[in-house]
């Protein structure tokens, strides 16, 4: 049985980031937006729990990548990954680094949107709406 009190089902977000306060504002922002989210601290456990969602029918309508993570896998990677898993997902890089190439040419790395950290509530709710009303 789904909840539908809403107009809309509810929608879910997988943010990774290496940074476990960055993960918490960012899911409490998330799930203050309306959207069930869930984290990851790493691209490896990114793209596992995108392999997971794809095997349980519980599809993941977005991720958000970090770009850097320091001595582990960082959001190119995990977005080739992820993208090799299921060619429509969409994945959007989040960066403080706003000149790095990655971020000023995201689709170029299979990315569907960009995010600068630090970013608020009406930035993330803006850049989440462009890239879901892009539905292939």
């Amino acid at each position: 049985m789904t909840d539908e009190s809403n107009n809309t089902l509810k929608r879910t977000v997988l943010v990774m980031d290496d940074q476990e306060m960055l993960r918490e504002v960012a899911v409490a922002m998330l799930e203050e937006l309306g959207y069930e989210a869930i984290a990851a601290e790493d691209g490896e456990q990114a793209v596992e729990q995108y392999r997971q969602s794809l095997k349980q029918e519980a599809p993941i309508d977005l991720v958000i990548m970090d770009l850097t993570v320091p001595g582990g896998m960082g959001g190119v990677d995990s977005a080739s990954n992820i993208l090799k898993l299921d060619g429509n997902a969409k994945i959007m890089v989040c960066s403080g680094h706003a000149a790095d190439d990655v971020v000023t040419r995201y689709q170029d790395y299979g990315f569907s949107g960009v995010i600068c950290k630090p970013y608020n509530f009406e930035e993330l709710a803006s850049a989440i709406d462009a890239v879901l009303s892009e539905q292939t």
